[in-house]
This record gives structure tokens, C-alpha cells and sequence, in this order.
């Protein structure tokens, strides 16, 4: 029965390469396995068992609501505004400067693309009038678009958190030195090409481009998208200036003071709130269900453990396996999330057996798929990058392409080694 799942896994991974929708795909499959060995019914109770877990539900549906409010708000617009205002000043810092603060803005926002819809135009015409290429500033932009991997709000954080048996704002902690180290290597391997290739200085734009007025920076706006982390990593042992507070309180309490410091119709935010909240369900609580599911299937057939045992066997061929495996079909499916969840809940539960930690390859699998996300020619983000700047998605992913594997190679070292 082992290889009537492996043909079934590798039919899965076409179909989602053919645009299929996902989970749809997912489920179809796992259900189709737990059918053939003869668990019928199993599939079910793992789908709806994560639409009501305790503990990731939660997480994702109030930081998707925080989220939509900030985006309704204007709030992602003013940090956005805020962090560009000192880049702007120094011609050095632009590169740098504009991935750390679009990794910033996704940490806040949790979403990738909404990091680049929010930054993207301002960084755009500052980094145009500086001279530097259009497609210089499009791969910053997408080097910078995996800062929901220090969400505390990421689905994909609270389920490896809840493999790890910890609070996922520690998870996050811990990953942060490494994660960091990690956009150091990627940041300088993005300035030596733009340097190689004469695109960070010299080009004239075509259109007129408009002054950046940032003396409309609103501070208190600009602050609330950071808040809910500020207030979670201050309460965190290790600091333990403030209470320990979970995400859903962090995210809850900002939301009311959101609402008494921007000032803005009470009902609207509430209303926005509770379409992120639907967001969130509909785009993550239920990817993360089917995924189960289709894992569920990968168990009750055998395939699971054939792969634990082969990974038993060779320490290498599962680090190998946690790199490059989410990458390369985050690249060719332009989803960072269907690689993620297919691995962290299929491989990573069983880490401790091939002698591994499941936060780290948990973790490396996340960072990995992030980037295939934006190394992907046909990922949304990736087109909506190439379209603000003007250059086609295949030339951005020749710019993005060297420093993204460099930042995978240097995150399985930092995340399984050091």
C-alpha cells in the first residue's frame, strides 16, 4: 500500500503545480488514502478536529481581525510611512533598510502581500528618486516579504509551536537570533548583486515622481500594528516586564485601543475585525484542516512511516529534505503554505525519532517555503511586486533567486547545526 500513496502524494503535488484548488486537492487525496486502508471516516474527524482546536483557531482568527483593522485604519500605511522616513535620509541604508522594514510591516500585517500593498509604493518612489533600478527595488521587496516568519499571528508558528509543546510567542523568540542571521547573509548577497549587476545607483525613471511627504506621519497610528507584539514579547519569561499574555488577549486588548486612540467609527472597526476574522478561517484554519487530513491519509498508509525510517537512517537526507523540498515547490507552485503544512504535519511531529528538533526543521520548513513563495515566478506576490515596479515576474525571480538559496543554505545551518 506504500506505493499507492506515494503515487497518489506525487499526483497531489501535480495537481496543486496545475493550479487545482488546494485544499480541495489535499483533502481529496488524504480521504482517497484513509479509503484504501480501510479507515474511512478518518479524515472527517481530523478535518473538523483543527476547525474547532483550541489553540491555533484562536491565534489565527484574531491576528487576521487585528490585522484587516489595520489595513481599514490606515495603521499599516503610517508605519510603513514612519520606518521609510529614516531610510530615506541615507542612501546606504535602502537596501537594507527597505527588506528589514517590509519583513517589519509582515511581521505586523501577517501576510506577505499586504507588507508589500503597504510599503511598496512609497518604497518604490524613494528608492526611484535615489536612482536605483526598478527591479533592484522589486527583489528588496520581495527579500523582505517572509516577516510573517516572526509573526506571532502565523497559523504556521502556532502549529509548530503546538508540535513543540510551547507558547508560540517563545517559539518565536528563539527563533529570532537565527531568523535573524539568516536576513543578514540574504540582505548583503542582495546589496553585492544590485552592486555586480550597476543597478543600486544611475537609473533615471521615465515618469515623474512625486515628493514623499512624510511630515503626515500619524506616530499613534503608526505604533498600533506593532503593539500586540510589543505587549506579547514583554511578557514573555525571559523579560517579564508585563504579564504573560497569549495572542487572542494581545490582540483583543489592542483592538480597543486602537479604537479609543485612531478615533475612527467604532462599528466599522468591529465590522473589519470580523471579516478578518472570516479571512482567517476560510484562508488558514481550513488549509490547516485538509492538510491534517491528507497527512491522516499519508499515516494510514503507510507512507509516513517509510519516510520516518529512511530519515532514521540518514540525518542529512532530512535536512536535505526540510530545505529544499518546501522551496522547490513553493517556487513551482507559487504557495508558500500548501509545502509548509504538507511537511510540518507529516514529518515534523516525528522529528525527536531521526534525531532532530521539530522546532528547528519545523521552523527551516516554514523559512524555506516562505521563500520559495517569493523566488516564484507565478506567485501573487510575486506579481504584485513585478507590477508595482514595472518589470516582469521572471526577472525579478533572476534577482531574487541567488540571495533566496543562499538564505535557505545558511537557514538549515543555523536552524539544525548551531
Amino acid at each position: 500500500m506504500v506505493w499507492i500513496g506515494v503515487i497518489i502524494i506525487l499526483l497531489t503535488f501535480v495537481a496543486i503545480l496545475k493550479k487545482y484548488e488546494v485544499r480541495m486537492v489535499l483533502f481529496a487525496s488524504g480521504l482517497l488514502m484513509c479509503c484504501i486502508s480501510g479507515q474511512f471516516l478518518l479524515a472527517f474527524d481530523k478535518f473538523t478536529g483543527y476547525l474547532v482546536n483550541s489553540f491555533l483557531v484562536p491565534i489565527i482568527m484574531t491576528a487576521m481581525g487585528y490585522a484587516f483593522v489595520m489595513k481599514m485604519t490606515g495603521c499599516d500605511a503610517h508605519l510603513a510611512r514612519f520606518l521609510l522616513k529614516f531610510v530615506s535620509k541615507a542612501r546606504f541604508l535602502m537596501i537594507p533598510g527597505g527588506i528589514f522594514i517590509t519583513m517589519i510591516v509582515g511581521m505586523a500585517l501577517v501576510s506577505p502581500t499586504g507588507a508589500v500593498a503597504a510599503i511598496g509604493p512609497v518604497l518604490i518612489n524613494v528608492m526611484l528618486k535615489a536612482g536605483f533600478h526598478p527591479g533592484a527595488i522589486g527583489s528588496v521587496l520581495l527579500l523582505g516579504g517572509w516577516g510573517n516568519f516572526f509573526s506571532v499571528g502565523s497559523g504556521h508558528n502556532a502549529l509548530v509551536a503546538e508540535i513543540c509543546g510551547k507558547e508560540v510567542s517563545i517559539l518565536v523568540a528563539e527563533n529570532l537570533v537565527p531568523g535573524l542571521i539568516v536576513l543578514v547573509i540574504m540582505t548583503i548577497a542582495c546589496m553585492l548583486l544590485a552592486r555586480f549587476m550597476k543597478e543600486d545607483r544611475g537609473y533615471v525613471a521615465q515618469e515623474s515622481l512625486e515628493e514623499v511627504d512624510f511630515s503626515k506621519v500619524n506616530y499613534l497610528k503608526a505604533l498600533m500594528p506593532v503593539l500586540p507584539i510589543i505587549l506579547i514579547m514583554l511578557g514573555i519569561p525571559q523579560v517579564h516586564l508585563l504579564p504573560a499574555l497569549s495572542v487572542p488577549q494581545a490582540m483583543l486588548i489592542c483592538l480597543i485601543v486602537t479604537m479609543i486612540c485612531v478615533r475612527q467609527n467604532p462599528a466599522d472597526m468591529v465590522r473589519s475585525f470580523c471579516e478578518g476574522i472570516g479571512v482567517g478561517v476560510r484562508d488558514v484554519v481550513t488549509i490547516i484542516g485538509t492538510a491534517t487530513a491528507f497527512t491522516a491519509g499519508m499515516e494510514a498508509i503507510g507512507v509516513t512511516n517509510a519516510l520516518i525510517e529512511v530519515m532514521k537512517n540518514s540525518s542529512s537526507i532530512a535536512a536535505i529534505a526540510a530545505t529544499f523540498g518546501p522551496l522547490l515547490i513553493g517556487i513551482i507552485s507559487g504557495s508558500g503554505d500548501a509545502p509548509t503544512l504538507a511537511f510540518n504535519t507529516s514529518i515534523t511531529p516525528y522529528a525527536a525519532e531521526f534525531g532532530m528538533s521539530a522546532q528547528g526543521i519545523g521552523s527551516l520548513a516554514f523559512l524555506t517555503a516562505s521563500l520559495g513563495r517569493e523566488l516564484s515566478p507565478v506567485s501573487g506576490i510575486t506579481v504584485l511586486t513585478a507590477g508595482l515596479v514595472k518589470v516582469s515576474p521572471m526577472e525579478l525571480t533572476k534577482r531574487t533567486l541567488g540571495p533566496g538559496i543562499l538564505a535557505c543554505i545558511v537557514g538549515m545551518i543555523v536552524f539544525l547545526y548551531l
